[in-house]
């Protein structure tokens, strides 16, 4: 996806609906059914070039939402809201681990 190109992704697969439009930037497919694995490889491979190149922009746009900066944005606010709304039963190990996740 990062490369600009049209995935194949397994519907088992715990990202797939956040990773893949089905038909939009690539497709979907059961993992045992080998038929339709084959189908969808054949589809990608008689694509022309300008549709291509428009799943692969689709890809982009949608990975660009996954980078490392973005997920670490989101460990920090989720650490730091574990950290201000703690439960009464938390155990101290990951009242520790919160509280240096949230100092940095």
């Amino acid at each position: 996806m990062a490369s600009g190109l049209p995935v194949i992704l397994s519907k088992r697969c715990g990202c797939a609906q956040d990773l893949v439009e089905d038909g939009g930037n690539g497709f979907l497919i059961d993992p045992f059914q080998v038929d339709d694995i084959a189908k969808k490889m054949l589809q990608i491979s008689r694509l022309s070039e300008s549709e291509r190149k428009a799943m692969g922009q689709k890809s982009l746009k949608i990975i660009s939402r996954w980078g490392c900066d973005n997920f670490g944005e989101n460990l920090w606010r989720a650490a730091n809201l574990a950290y201000r709304h703690p439960v009464e039963r938390s155990n101290r190990l990951a009242s520790l681990i919160l509280k240096y996740l949230t100092s940095a």
